[in-house]
């Protein structure tokens, strides 16, 4: 019963942290969106995770988040492989784009690769992770699907670098089973490495 009692309460916590970073995300107008992720994309590029990563895995932006799409256009310029989740029943894969036109709508609303170039990761995949709440430890609290948990838990030789604004980044909080942390942190503020 105890156990139990610490399981609902973790959730609540999880769910509480969620619904609040939800709203203050949704806060910021979206002239400083634009500014904040222009910032942050520029952060990455001039990073030597990106400028070595052999493969790039993108998202689309998704409520408010972080829009990686400036980032997305220097990759095509400098003819880097670069990659886009597609739910597949309940797990996520990652295909192969070449244009920004090679996209529609799928699971809950997110804009998804048309494409069928699936791609197997190697250990100089960058993987580019949204999420709702970082802490400065690498965890994360997204949008409660579990899909990049069970993707980063099959490949653990990936580098998974949490995407944030800063205000989405609080000191610390309780990670739950299952949850796989970040390898990086990268808000308008800069790259952070989580350290072990």
């Amino acid at each position: 019963m105890e156990v139990l009692r610490i399981l609902v309460k973790n959730m609540e916590t999880k769910n509480s942290l969620r619904l609040r970073h939800k709203k203050l995300r949704s806060e910021i107008s979206e002239e400083k969106r634009g500014e904040l992720s222009a910032e942050i994309c520029s952060h990455i590029l001039g990073s030597s995770l990106y400028q070595r990563a052999e493969l790039i895995y993108a998202y689309y932006p998704l409520e408010r988040e972080v829009s990686l799409l400036p980032l997305v256009n220097d990759a095509f310029t400098h003819e880097k492989r670069i990659a886009f989740p597609k739910v597949c029943d309940d797990e996520m894969e990652f295909y192969l784009v070449e244009s920004l036109d090679e996209f529609e709508e799928g699971h809950f609303h997110v804009m998804e690769p048309t494409t069928d170039r699936r791609v197997t990761p190697t250990g100089r995949t960058l993987v580019l992770t949204p999420g709702i709440v970082f802490d400065m430890d690498g965890n994360r609290i997204g949008y409660g699907k579990g899909f990049y948990d069970r993707y980063l838990s099959r490949y653990a030789e990936l580098t998974a670098v949490g995407v944030a604004y800063e205000a989405q980044v609080e000191e610390s909080f309780e990670a739950w089973t299952g949850d796989v942390r970040m390898d990086y942190l990268v808000t308008e503020l800069g790259i952070r490495k989580i350290e072990e």
